[in-house]
């Protein structure tokens, strides 16, 4: 019953402590969060280590300023300042090319001005004299663009004639959907007799395969991940890797959430593409957003994990995004066709008042190993309510029951003893079930209790089986309503 030895016979009085009457709620799921990605040559961290990290200047410092981990640690930290953040850096494939650009410059200005320039939806200002010709006014693009290079996914620039060079920090296929645009805000104009125009010179190609991380972390378990990947093969790794570790098993269940600038087009192909049928990827559409697609999705990440972390049944709709530029008015995508592109397995990013904010955050799952229409894993927030859940009822247990006894009841048997049975198991997921119901992740306590069962396993005297049934908490997605009216 105690610590005591049942052997001592010498006088002593002997007090053990046992702690399993004390928790009395449920566990707290510590959310942690891995980014990863390419880092440049400039960064004095190792690639293949998970590094905690606590700020993104730390990151700039590790994986080099500029670098895609760097810049998505950028976007994350302005959205989260709670969860457990760790790094994973990667270096360029070996065989890869990175994308060149280039930026050509018209004039001469005819008038004294500033000429607003956004990479990646970063904002450089220069500033343009009455009577700078085309060249001169690029060597100044060139300057402006080198003092803010640690904040720039591209390399130090330089200037020929009328045209400034720029190359990809990063070699492989991301970089080729960098976003340069000009006069984002209202009231930025070029100045007279000045032109500038934008091109993609080279394609990047060969990105790294997230295989070796996924070996590397093993089972280390982070609730979500975030990286600058789209690509089929890394797409099909994660979903693998992913799925793995939902299992009961392992139990480390996680999400990886991506973004993709393209087509409207496009992104409903590649939602809807072979192989992409996952619970587990949260794919985000984000068509002719200045920001970096990767930095978008790590600021959804980073969202997503702040939010989920506090309440996992909580809608993760309608949140603001902070350091995300909005596509101007004439680019955005409307109600319909973001709506078409939930509807085939792409979340999708609207735009409010405060600027841009989640909009339909959905997974890619859309039918069941039948190939039948499903929606039982469409939300992002059935995965993260279905995660903590698991993890809050295997911790119920193992806390109350760390080294019990099994047995069919407890009738005749002496007091204070560490026993469960079929019926003190049911006992115990009702009363679960109750905190869940109390914290609003689940609903309708009474069919709960009709259609839960534990039983003792007939073939393992050793196992009790539950059958755990709860309704799920939904969200309050679409509103519809009638205005009757009478004149």
């Amino acid at each position: 019953m105690s610590g005591v030895p049942s052997n001592i016979v010498v006088p002593y009085v002997g007090i053990d402590f046992d702690n399993s009457r004390a928790n009395t709620g449920s566990a707290l799921l510590n959310f942690q969060a891995l980014i990863f990605g390419q880092k440049t040559s400039s960064g004095t961290g190792e690639t293949g280590k998970i590094i905690r990290v606590y700020d993104a200047d730390s990151v700039g410092k590790l994986a080099g300023f500029g670098s895609q981990v760097h810049l998505e640690a950028i976007s994350w930290f302005k959205n989260n300042s709670a969860t457990d953040t760790f790094i994973y850096m990667l270096s360029d494939a070996s065989e890869a090319t990175a994308a060149t650009y280039s930026l050509t410059v018209t004039g001469p200005a005819t008038a004294s001005g500033e000429l607003d320039l956004y990479i990646g939806g970063k904002r450089i200002a220069v500033s343009v004299s009455s009577g700078d010709s085309a060249a001169e006014i690029a060597t100044a693009v060139a300057a402006a663009i080198n003092e803010a290079i640690d904040y720039l996914p591209v390399t130090s620039v330089s200037a020929t004639d009328a045209v400034v060079s720029m190359t990809a920090k990063n070699a492989g296929t991301v970089a080729n959907r960098l976003d340069v645009r000009f006069s984002y805000y209202d009231g930025e104009v070029f100045p007279d007799g000045v032109g500038c125009t934008f091109a993609l010179e080279s394609s990047g190609a060969t990105d790294p395969t997230v295989s070796d991380m996924l070996s590397a972390i093993g089972d280390t378990w982070f609730n979500v991940f975030v990286g600058p990947y789209t690509d089929s093969t890394n797409l099909s790794a994660m979903q693998e890797e992913l799925s793995d570790r939902n299992s009961a098993i392992r139990q480390i269940d996680g999400i990886y959430i991506c973004a993709l600038n393209d087509t409207l087009a496009n992104l409903i192909s590649a939602g809807t593409a072979t192989g992409r049928n996952s619970r587990f990827v949260g794919l985000h559409g984000v068509p002719d957003f200045p920001t970096n697609d990767y930095q978008i999705a790590a600021a959804i990440a980073g969202a997503y994990a702040e939010s989920a972390a506090d309440d996992p049944a909580k809608p993760l709709h309608r949140i603001t995004l902070s350091g995300v530029l909005s596509p101007d008015k004439t680019e955005r995508l409307t109600l319909l066709e973001r709506n078409s592109l939930a509807n085939n397995g792409v979340a999708t990013v609207n735009v409010s008042d405060d600027g841009a904010i989640t909009d339909a955050t959905i997974t890619m799952y859309r039918t069941n190993s039948a190939g039948a229409a499903d929606t039982s894993y469409r939300q992002l927030n059935t995965m993260f309510t279905l995660m903590y859940l698991r993890y809050s009822f295997r911790n119920w247990i193992l806390a109350r029951y760390p080294r019990a006894k099994l047995c069919d009841n407890i009738e005749n048997i002496g007091p204070g003893q560490q026993i469960i049975t079929p019926s003190i198991g049911r006992g115990e997921a009702l009363a679960w079930f109750r905190e869940m119901q109390f914290k609003g992740l689940v609903e309708d306590f009474d069919t709960f209790k009709k259609t839960m069962t534990c039983t003792r396993d007939t073939d393992n005297v050793t196992r009790l089986n539950w059958n755990l049934t709860p309704d799920l908490m939904n969200q309050f997605i679409v509103g519809s309503a009638t205005i009757q009216f009478i004149n």
